[in-house]
């Protein structure tokens, strides 16, 4: 029964693509080039690393790819696992019909790793068999690398379905529509354990430890099993057996795990989560004073009254500020990297603002794609009033753009009293970093009037597949070609004190060497022109994809409601 479940939902998913509309195969072949292109980038920097680097070299970093691997598997994977177990309408249909749940459950689960791990798993064999090729390993290092990384791949999803089928037990039937609030916060923080763990095991015997070493992943954790078994393949040993048997036997138990709680976490948490939401208690409502507004303005404080009032609109940022926020713990916890950071300003600055950029790029693109989808069941309102797109893109994008902004503006201020920057730098860093969130909130509400879907259910999940997909494909472009004027304005021409003993660096890194010594001799004229530039791809790609949602909202705009047939 298995075997033809999953005959059948091939045959769908044919038909799906072959009946879907042409901006969902745009967006699928975008998505692919992007894929293809991020693939070939990073296998070009593998390939180069292990032609010229010494095989030792990489022993203490394949784990942490692995621990990366799994987070991102872990991240995008229990949205989609929350979605495929109870966010689905065949699955109405497929509770009636003599199935055993089990058969359903093994369905739901390759469904799961044909989304996200599919992709990363494709993408690390690709990598990985660069690596092989170009460091000339042996030939039972191929088979190993593919079955380990499918390993950890399914390690990661299984996490994620238990995520998923222990909290639909303990959530409160009235609370079952918040569900997604708490696995959200769950799954950042055992992300965050996964990349702090061996930091804090290993906090009290750096001594000899310089900063910039990786600490040794500890030996029982499942990541360096699959680093010590790709490393003993490589070299044809047959002690990749041992820890490649331990991963195998970890990955299994926890997906066995994941198989006892079908019953009460797959069938009756989908119950749970389709018996019908409780009749609410009518307010009496107040008398409020109204006062009217430029039309631009009124709608973003409509927007901002839907996001105050919503508590998983908040819940979004948890995951960013966990990776921005607990990092300090770690450096608080350790003398080395505490006396280096306050030790040196400017270097504790440029790395913040790399955390900033990278994290607000990724979080302002997601808060903004909401915009359309956060309309819900009162879109049709934006068709009949009297206003021009215009009027709306704009009300929608600057407080969009807004809110992570002034979030970034605390956060800077925080930094700055802790490690005691220059007023002007604080001040500096977040000019930066609010000017490049212009591009990408327009890529964002771009992306929003291309593909906005709403589902009562997980109403987090506003964006389709596919579109979510090729937002954060143009989000790395985005930061990929906006960021390295950026990097001109932010890295302060201290940092060439510590090349200053060593040799010339070569590459990208060479490069910026070099113009860092130029702007060190013209900086006004330097720091000018890389803003400027800044300034125009931020402003040029807003500017454009504003126009592209105003064309999109003349057009109509329709959201994807996610009807759950009862």
């Amino acid at each position: 029964m298995t075997r033809n479940l999953m005959l059948l939902y091939w045959n769908m998913g044919k038909t799906q693509f072959r009946t879907a509309p042409d901006n969902t195969k745009v967006a699928f072949v975008f998505i692919t080039i992007g894929a293809l292109f991020i693939t070939v980038l990073f296998s070009f920097a593998i390939g180069g690393m292990a032609v010229s680097l010494p095989l030792h070299f990489f022993e203490p970093i394949i784990p942490y790819v692995f621990s990366a691997l799994l987070a991102f598997t872990i991240l995008f994977g229990v949205p989609q696992v929350f979605k495929n177990l109870y966010g689905t309408n065949d699955l109405a249909f497929l509770f009636t019909l003599p199935i055993k749940t089990k058969s359903i459950y093994w369905v739901k689960f390759l469904q799961s790793f044909l989304g996200v791990p599919g992709i990363l798993w494709v993408v690390s064999i690709v990598l990985i068999m660069v690596f092989g090729m170009a460091s000339q390993a042996s030939l039972i290092f191929y088979p190993v690398a593919i079955i380990v990384s499918l390993l950890i791949m399914l390690l990661g999803l299984s996490v994620a379905y238990l995520i998923n089928l222990m909290l639909i037990q303990i959530i409160p039937v009235h609370r079952a529509k918040e569900l997604m609030t708490a696995m959200s916060a769950i799954a950042g923080i055992i992300v965050y354990i996964l990349f702090q763990l061996p930091n804090l095991l290993h906090q009290n015997n750096r001594d000899n430890q310089m900063v910039t070493e990786l600490p040794q992943m500890p030996k029982w954790l499942p990541m360096e099993w699959g680093g010590r078994s790709l490393m003993e393949a490589h070299s044809g040993s047959s002690g990749f057996i041992l820890p490649f048997i331990l991963l195998l036997l970890f990955t299994g138990l926890l997906i066995f795990l994941s198989s006892l709680l079908v019953e009460k976490g797959f069938r009756t948490g989908w119950i749970k989560m389709n018996d019908g939401s409780r009749s609410k208690k009518k307010r009496k409502r107040k008398k409020v004073n109204v006062q009217l507004n430029h039309p631009i303005i009124a709608i973003g404080i409509k927007e901002w009254r839907a996001i105050q009032r919503d508590m998983r609109e908040w819940v979004t940022f948890l995951p960013f500020l966990i990776f921005m926020i607990f990092p300090f713990i770690t450096i608080f916890n350790n003398d080395g990297s505490k006396e280096f950071i306050f030790s040196n300003p400017a270097i504790s600055w440029i790395v913040l603002q790399g955390i900033f950029l990278f994290m607000f790029t990724f979080m302002t693109s997601g808060f903004s794609s909401s915009a359309i989808a956060r309309e819900a069941y009162s879109i049709h309102l934006l068709r009949i009033m009297p206003l021009t797109g215009w009027q709306i893109a704009l009300g929608k994008f600057w407080i969009n753009w807004l809110i992570p902004v002034v979030i970034l503006s605390v956060l800077e201020v925080v930094g700055g009293l802790i490690f005691q920057w220059k007023l002007f730098d604080i001040f500096l860093g977040i000019i930066v970093v609010s000017i490049m969130s212009l591009g990408i909130t327009g890529i964002g509400l771009w992306i929003g009037s291309i593909g906005a879907k709403y589902n009562p259910n997980n109403p987090q999940n506003r964006l389709e597949t596919g579109v979510s997909f090729l937002l954060m494909i143009l989000s790395f472009l985005y930061l990929f070609i906006a960021a390295f004027p950026s990097l001109l304005v932010l890295i302060p021409t201290d940092t060439l004190n510590l090349f200053q003993d060593g040799e010339k660096p070569i590459g990208i890194v060479g490069m910026l060497f070099t113009m860092l010594k130029w702007k060190a001799a013209n900086m006004a004229i330097l720091t000018v022109i890389s803003g400027l530039i800044t300034l125009l791809i931020s402003v040029g790609v807003a500017i454009f994809t504003l126009y592209l949602t105003v064309i999109r909202i003349n057009k109509g705009l329709t959201i994807n409601f996610v009807t759950n047939k009862k």
